[in-house]
């Protein structure tokens, strides 16, 4: 069963040449955001600026992801269904907003140039997240490379279960196509816009 899936995902599903000139459009403005809010972030929340993290990447390669910081220093590392009703608790005044229009994400634009993410595909997992890691290996979806955002994302949240979050992603990986990955980016960037809470 497991051979019949990697089989299908084949290669990645946006276009890599697109995926780079998009990204690379985006990155400029996003630099500029990014040193606006460098100050703004140490003076309201000290050192450091940026939340360096290890997640689980393509073929369950580890690889550390950015995040404007936006918890406090003491926060556990764990995922948000898994810190459950005390997430709220954690999360710093400048923090909120950061998190509110998902600008604490946008460092990661930078990955997606460097290869270690794609603008499309499953969010990657901490390590310690064993039942989503083992069910990605299990099927083939490790074999993807992360994405900043994903099928998952827009239309189950970050609350969802591991088994929940899988299911959309190997949806995703069945039915891909490159229409698919557009309307997963407009529906990104509206939720975002319209303060919809996308989390990612």
């Amino acid at each position: 069963m497991a051979c019949r899936v990697l089989d299908v995902f084949g290669g990645d599903f946006l276009p890599r040449t697109f995926e780079i000139i998009l990204s690379v459009m985006i990155s400029l403005p996003i630099s500029f955001v990014i040193v606006v809010l460098m100050p703004i972030c140490w003076i309201s929340q000290g050192r450091p600026i940026f939340f360096w993290s290890e997640r689980v990447g393509k073929n369950g390669h580890i690889f550390l992801m950015p995040k404007l910081r936006s918890m406090v220093d003491d926060a556990p590392l764990l995922s948000t269904n898994e810190i459950s009703d005390r997430h709220e608790d954690y999360i710093t005044p400048l923090g909120r907003i950061l998190r509110k229009y998902s600008i604490d994400e946008l460092p990661q634009i930078f990955l997606v140039l460097s290869g270690s993410m794609a603008l499309i595909g499953p969010r990657p997992s901490l390590p310690s997240q064993a039942s989503l890691n083992d069910l990605r290996k299990r099927s083939g979806v490790e074999r993807l490379r992360p994405g900043i955002t994903g099928l998952a994302q827009v239309v189950a949240r970050d609350r969802a279960s591991d088994s929940t979050k899988h299911r959309l992603d190997l949806l995703y990986a069945k039915n891909k196509t490159f229409l698919l990955d557009l309307k997963i980016l407009w529906i990104t960037g509206w939720g975002v816009l319209s303060k919809k809470n996308v989390k990612y």
